[in-house]
């Protein structure tokens, strides 16, 4: 005789999305921006020292992806970056 007990099954356990989806939480920090943290320097084209730390040896743009900066800000940086070039206070290519 094998009865069927409806009322004592366990209810289905709830999955949060960041497990299935495999994406990490907001809740532990992880990595900031460098440039948008509270005492970031300001990204101008005047600032060299700051703008040589984003472009390569070959004189190249280094990408957001190596660096940690978020878009806004590496949006900037490639704007400042291609006007000091335009005046000379950076070169195009390392020679």
């Amino acid at each position: 005789m094998s009865q069927n007990n409806n009322s004592q099954e366990r209810p289905a356990m709830l999955i949060p999305n960041s497990v299935l989806f495999n994406r990490k939480s907001n809740s532990g920090g992880g990595n900031r921006c460098p440039l948008s943290v509270k005492d970031a320097p300001e990204i101008n084209y005047k600032n060299i020292e700051l703008l040589s730390q984003y472009v390569s040896e070959r004189g190249r743009i280094l990408s957001n992806r190596l660096t940690g900066v978020c878009a806004p800000k590496q949006r900037q940086l490639k704007r400042a970056i291609k006007i000091a070039r335009a005046l000379a206070l950076l070169p195009f290519s390392a020679s």
